[in-house]
């Protein structure tokens, strides 16, 4: 810690108040409250309570590529108890392109970075619900560009069932599009 504050000092003297302000801001992550992990640190979340994913944000550093992530639940539908983790649904620098099966909904996400390709992979946690079926699924066009904050939520009545996700290496980030389904 004296080593960081020494810094925000010089820093202070040789770069101006602005640059304090920036390296305070990146410095912090989890510490604040606001976020799940910090730059580079793997994510496991999961929703409790028979609950599912609401609401999906984050914030990428151009310094670290990589995003800090937010996440909230909330509960939707009936579920089963019947949750699984899947494997890793896409390579680093690949697509991601995954949909919890008919009759589940997405109730957990965990991440791992690479800091040689500057990229994520991801897991999916889904939860299988006690309805009879879900249906009137749509997708959403990307909810971030490159290098931008995202701040998602899943419209009432409706449950998260999936993601796409693209990285570009000429910005070292992804931008994301999710599937939502309503229950009936």
């Amino acid at each position: 810690m004296d080593i960081l504050l020494t810094l925000l000092y010089m820093s202070l003297l040789i770069g101006g108040v602005e640059m304090l302000v920036w390296i305070a801001r990146e410095a912090k992550c989890a510490e604040s409250g606001k976020w799940l992990n910090c730059y580079r640190d793997p994510i496991v979340f999961e929703c409790k309570n028979q609950e599912t994913i609401d609401s999906i944000n984050s914030t990428h550093s151009d310094r670290y590529e990589d995003r800090v992530w937010a996440f909230s639940c909330k509960r939707n539908l009936p579920i089963s108890g019947r949750c699984y983790w899947t494997p890793y649904v896409n390579d680093y620098d690949g697509l991601l392109n995954y949909n919890c099966p008919l009759g589940e909904a997405l109730s957990g996400l965990h991440s791992e970075h690479d800091t040689y390709y500057h990229d994520r992979r991801w897991k999916f946690y889904c939860c299988g619900t006690n309805v009879q079926y879900i249906a009137g699924c749509q997708g959403t066009d990307y909810v971030n560009g490159f290098d931008t904050e995202m701040n998602f939520t899943v419209p009432d009545g409706y449950v998260l069932v999936g993601a796409f996700s693209e990285h570009k290496n000429y910005f070292e980030d992804r931008r994301w599009k999710f599937r939502y389904c309503k229950s009936y």
